[in-house]
């Protein structure tokens, strides 16, 4: 997927990926998590540009889902949100 490569590329405040990232195929969704849950405020702004890649990336057809929900990922991290992007992209 070569979007994935341009979302590890983009800048970070901290220079780490302070997100996680699950990735359901049936649904081309991919589910955000804060790996560092959100201990600070330069974790979110990382999570923000991470988002607006994945934004920018799909040219603004990705639909992204902020409904709060308790799932964490298997390694740690509090969930942030789930982002559809357009079957095209993986064609």
């Amino acid at each position: 997927m070569e979007f994935l490569d341009c979302i590890r590329w983009l800048p970070s405040a901290s220079n780490k990926q302070s997100w996680r990232i699950s990735y359901n195929p049936d649904e081309n969704k991919f589910k955000i998590f804060d790996y560092y849950n959100l201990a600070n405020g330069i974790s979110t702004f990382d999570i923000g540009i991470m988002i607006s890649g994945f934004y920018f990336y799909s040219k603004g057809q990705c639909q992204i889902d902020m409904t709060p929900s308790e799932e964490t990922f298997h390694t740690g991290g509090k969930y942030v949100c789930s982002i559809t992007m357009p079957k095209s992209l993986f064609e």
